[in-house]
């Protein structure tokens, strides 16, 4: 193929994935996923025509990199490996052969989002990782345990807002909800990392609802929430959740479920409804997201991308929480000035608030008045 249609070929397959993309956004993956294909075959045809020419760099390793990528959207998780070996067979610039590598690493991971001899049922998920502190059937336990206590309490909460009940301010669950959607684990599988969860004790129906069908809702509602969240589509989120204090809980503990891109590169949901897998891969950083910016009620003239005079960040030892004020004291860590305002926490962040305590945390604040500040994002440090 000669330079020419080797362009024409890349053009045509760009502008399919172009559509693709458009068909993904509006909700139709039956006809995104066949046009993702379309767009590979063109784009594997153009990457090929440079197979044997290592000298044309970085075109040739450009293309079989963009070949990867579209072979990945459209799951043929094999060709996606080959495109990878062909583009790093030769010679490509630093930067590009470090793409290729990551490249690969989501093509694994994508893998393992795929059930391999697992039946889950609709009460069920898998709970996928990957990362620096993931092995084989292996994950570094804090990495694990400070996730799986996010989605414990991120399916509580959905379960009570699914159920039109009231915000709960204190920590205890109601018994009827814990028997019904409290979270329990598998031995890990043998992948990057992975484990099914499995909602609610096994229990005769009770007369408040039917027990599997609002299992299922608050499964698919926990992975169609994580998805706009990985997405940044925060207008999909507010109109999903409208009460301000489900809608900062549901971020904060998101937050938690995210990677760090280091540790944890990737965490993967996969369900099966109707005798199809649906699968995502959260891979948006923890430190992308921003309280300030998607608050419900962020006073525009007061943050904006955490450049307000009045917004500080204060590391040390969260030590003190008032659960009735709702607020908490910050022990700042040696060799940094004393910090002795009140901080006050909002309802929706007082589940996160509560997984550091007695931890060196990082916390935003932003300044209400002389004498309190208001947290906005927390970390652990």
């Amino acid at each position: 193929m000669d330079n020419s249609n080797t362009k024409q070929v890349h053009r045509k397959a760009m502008i399919l994935a172009q559509d693709a993309y458009v068909s993904q956004i509006q909700g139709d993956e039956r006809t995104a996923l066949h046009l993702y294909e379309e767009a590979f075959q063109l784009e594997r045809e153009a990457a090929l025509s440079f197979l044997a020419d290592e000298s044309r760099e970085p075109t040739r390793s450009v293309l079989f990199r963009s070949a990867a990528s579209l072979a990945l959207k459209c799951k043929k998780f094999r060709e996606a490996e080959k495109m990878v070996a062909f583009g790093l067979v030769g010679n490509p610039p630093i930067e590009i052969a470090d793409e290729l590598r990551d490249l690969y690493e989501d093509i694994n991971f994508f893998r393992h989002l795929e059930l391999k001899n697992t039946e889950l049922d609709s009460t069920e998920f898998l709970l996928s990782f990957s990362g620096n502190e993931v092995g084989f059937g292996k994950i570094n336990s804090r990495e694990f345990l400070n996730r799986y206590e996010a989605i414990e309490k991120l399916t509580y909460r959905t379960a009570e807002r699914k159920l039109k009940i009231a915000y709960r301010s204190g920590p205890k669950v109601d018994d009827n909800i814990k028997n019904l959607f409290e979270p329990f684990f598998s031995a890990p599988m043998a992948a990057s990392f992975a484990v099914v969860i499995k909602l609610g004790k096994q229990t005769n129906q009770t007369e408040m609802f039917e027990e599997k069908n609002i299992q299922e809702e608050v499964i698919e509602e926990i992975i169609d929430c994580v998805d706009l969240i990985n997405r940044a589509d925060y207008s999909g989120l507010k109109a999903k959740i409208n009460d301000k204090n489900y809608y900062e809980n549901f971020i904060s503990l998101t937050k938690v479920l995210a990677p760090d891109g280091d540790r944890i590169r990737q965490t993967g949901f996969t369900i099966v409804r109707n005798g199809h897998q649906k699968a995502i891969a959260l891979q948006r950083k923890q430190d992308t997201f921003n309280q300030e910016i998607i608050s419900i009620k962020a006073d525009k003239n007061e943050i904006e991308n955490q450049q307000a005079p009045d917004f500080i960040k204060i590391t040390g030892t969260l030590k003190i929480a008032d659960a009735q004020q709702n607020t908490i004291k910050i022990l700042p860590s040696k060799g940094t000035e004393s910090f002795k305002k009140k901080i006050k926490v909002s309802e929706g962040l007082s589940d996160v608030v509560k997984m550091y305590f007695d931890e060196i945390v990082e916390v935003g604040l932003v300044k209400k008045d002389g004498k309190t500040y208001e947290l906005k994002e927390i970390d652990r440090a």
